[in-house]
C-alpha cells in the first residue's frame, strides 16, 4: 500500500512538472511565433519597398527616355 502512494506522489509530481513545463513554454512559444511574425512582415515589407524603389527608378528613367525622344522629335 505504501508502495503504491508513492508511486501515486511520483506520477502525481511528474504530472506537475509536466504541467509547469508547460505553462512556462506556452508564452515562451507565443512570443517566438510573435517575433517570427513580426519578422516575415518586415522582410516582406523590405521585398516590397526594394521592388517599388526600383519600379520607381525604371519608370523614371522610362519617361526620361520618353521626354528625350519627344524633344528630339521636335527640334528635328
Amino acid at each position: 500500500m505504501m508502495f503504491n502512494s508513492t508511486r501515486h506522489n511520483d506520477l502525481r509530481r511528474a504530472v506537475l512538472v509536466i504541467s509547469q513545463d508547460h505553462v512556462i513554454l506556452k508564452p515562451v512559444v507565443i512570443s517566438v511565433a510573435h517575433a517570427m511574425t513580426r519578422f516575415v512582415i518586415s522582410a516582406a515589407l523590405i521585398i516590397i519597398i526594394v521592388i517599388s524603389k526600383e519600379l520607381v527608378i525604371s519608370a523614371a528613367r522610362i519617361i526620361t527616355e520618353a521626354i528625350g525622344i519627344t524633344v528630339a522629335a521636335l527640334v528635328i
